[in-house]
């Protein structure tokens, strides 16, 4: 369980993911000062500081730890003084995910992470399992409340960028193509960013690749984690780790939703999802 009980928290962007951080962070007993550059901003109930319209760089020299909103790009100069003083930096994903630490699915991509994962949220749902579902798709971990059987969370590039320990049992990348490159210097930085999702996995997890994205594909993946890769389906009949999936009466139209389904069902029935429970959610 992360402890940060009377240690000096520096909430960086206070959008919805820097907001719930810095909530979860006074709930769990540090001292927060919660900063953004717009002063628009009205925390109702929170105690802590709140700097706004300017983000000074000093701000991380009274920081033990900063928490980054996926909005703050990592050249962010509060994060480079952080860093230069030796001060961890964590993404809003990380921080929670630290206090939360219950089993996670984490999924990525250019393209089709937030139909994936609430497709395994509801997967996972009709079949009794308890799951949170959030991340990037709208809900922040940071707000997570409650017991949880998996978390189930889209991640950004952005968010990516700020993981340390972050480690999904399954994690899954769909995608990558040109995108975000107004943030990320290059193609290479982009992909590296994604690539970060498979890095920490170890012995027992699941990384599942698209076997069509040469990308994906050359991403390394740590040794003894499961590689499922998932070629484009060309039929209606899926085949779901050697059992049969009848996707012929989907609600979701398009090829594409088609490969969103297959990863989906992939996934949810490695985390104990019924193929029954995945066929009506399919369906």
């Amino acid at each position: 369980m992360l402890d940060v009980r009377g240690k000096r928290v520096l909430v960086v962007g206070l959008a919805r993911s820097g907001v719930a951080a810095a909530r979860l962070a006074e709930r769990l007993g540090a001292r927060v000062t919660a900063t953004d550059n717009r002063r628009d901003i009205e925390m109702p109930g929170f105690r802590g500081a709140l700097v706004l319209g300017d983000n000074p760089a000093r701000l991380a020299e009274d920081a033990d730890l900063v928490v980054v909103s996926p909005g703050v790009p990592a050249t962010n100069a509060i994060l480079a003084t952080a860093r230069a003083l030796g001060r961890p930096v964590w993404s809003e994903i990380e921080f929670a995910w630290r206090h939360l630490k219950t089993r996670t699915i984490a999924i990525t991509g250019t393209a089709g992470k937030s139909t994936t994962v609430a497709l395994v949220g509801e997967m996972l749902a009709a079949s009794g399992i308890r799951a949170f579902v959030g991340g990037n798709i709208g809900t922040p971990l940071s707000s997570a409340e409650g017991t949880f059987d998996w978390l189930v969370v889209e991640v950004s590039s952005f968010q990516l960028e700020s993981v340390d320990a972050f480690r999904p049992n399954i994690s899954a990348i769909l995608n990558v193509s040109e995108n975000h490159l107004d943030r990320h210097a290059d193609m290479e930085e982009y992909v590296s960013a994604k690539a970060r999702l498979f890095a920490r996995q170890t012995a027992g997890d699941v990384a599942v690749k698209n076997a069509d994205d040469g990308r994906v594909m050359g991403m390394p993946v740590p040794a003894d984690v499961r590689v499922i890769a998932l070629r484009m389906p060309q039929a209606e009949r899926l085949e779901i780790l050697g059992e049969p999936l009848d996707a012929s009466v989907r609600r979701l139209p398009g090829a594409h939703n088609l490969a969103n389904i297959q990863v989906a069902a992939v996934i949810a029935r490695i985390s104990g999802a019924t193929l029954d429970a995945i066929a009506k959610t399919v369906a």
